[in-house]
């Protein structure tokens, strides 16, 4: 016990501050993006877990920073990310990033019991609290069973449920670059 506080002042983390990561954690995660349309009915009432290599609260510039493949779970709501970094402002979240490092920040998500998990990639993932607003950043990409959707950026408006996709033209202006795509089964399509 001794050993591993002595790690956590090293880091920055004395054991008096857990209570205040403990609320800091829930208050992220009550804020991460759980459209009705996209979420099981109880995953906001879930217990919270995070894991990390590390962790860093800087309370004067109001940013906690979570590193070394971070996987933070939430009922049927996965993040796995190789760093994630809060921003707040008056005690007010203002965003959450979640970084891929060399790979890509992944989301997962159950929308029902009886439908294929939401999946959501990029090499940086952004949720705007305050614009209600989540961007996928690089090789981006939505999918749900067979539907699958991709693109250099990727925007989703939650309030106004809408999407918005872009692609990087290439650089040597003879390749088709990153395009957007959308593949999706007839069948599954609602009218």
């Amino acid at each position: 016990m001794r050993a591993q506080a002595d790690r956590q002042k090293r880091r920055g983390l004395a054991a008096d501050r857990v209570p205040l990561w403990a609320g800091l954690i829930s208050t992220i995660l009550a804020a991460l993006p759980a459209p009705p349309a996209c979420a099981l009915a109880d995953d906001r009432n879930q217990r919270i877990e995070i894991e990390a290599d590390w962790a860093e609260l800087d309370e004067r510039a109001g940013r906690a920073t979570y590193g070394g493949a971070v996987r933070i779970r939430q009922g049927s709501i996965i993040v796995t990310a190789e760093r994630v970094v809060v921003q707040t402002e008056n005690k007010e979240i203002t965003s959450i990033t979640a970084e891929g490092g060399g790979g890509l920040a992944s989301y997962e998500q159950v929308p029902n019991p009886d439908q294929a998990p939401l999946l959501a990639g990029a090499r940086t993932i952004v949720y705007h609290t305050r614009e209600q607003r989540v961007e996928l950043k690089g090789t981006a990409e939505l999918k749900q069973g067979d539907d699958r959707f991709t693109g250099a950026l990727i925007e989703y408006d939650i309030e106004r449920q809408r999407v918005t996709a872009s692609g990087v033209p290439a650089a040597d202006g003879k390749t088709d670059g990153e395009r957007v795509t959308f593949s999706f089964d007839p069948a599954s399509a609602k009218p």
